[in-house]
């Protein structure tokens, strides 16, 4: 009788073996998938995130400032 193939690949051809997808390019599709969403998402709910978009607790006048000077 002929034994079962084996699953990680050791009765196929090296050249076979060598065709599959590396885990880092795998990974690296992932995360390029994971902000791709993100920032999808923010565009559509209108999420802004940038310069002047975050404020203190501690120093309420700056963002009267930062009003008035892009008032001025």
């Amino acid at each position: 009788m002929t034994d079962p193939p084996t699953r990680d690949g050791a009765d196929r051809p090296a050249a076979a073996r060598d065709r599959r997808t590396p885990v880092w390019v795998k990974v690296l599709g992932v995360l390029v998938l994971v902000l791709l969403l993100a920032f999808v998402v923010s565009r559509l709910f209108g999420i802004q995130h940038g310069p002047d978009q975050h404020s203190s607790l501690l120093a309420p006048d700056r963002i009267a400032l930062s009003h008035a000077v892009s008032t001025a």
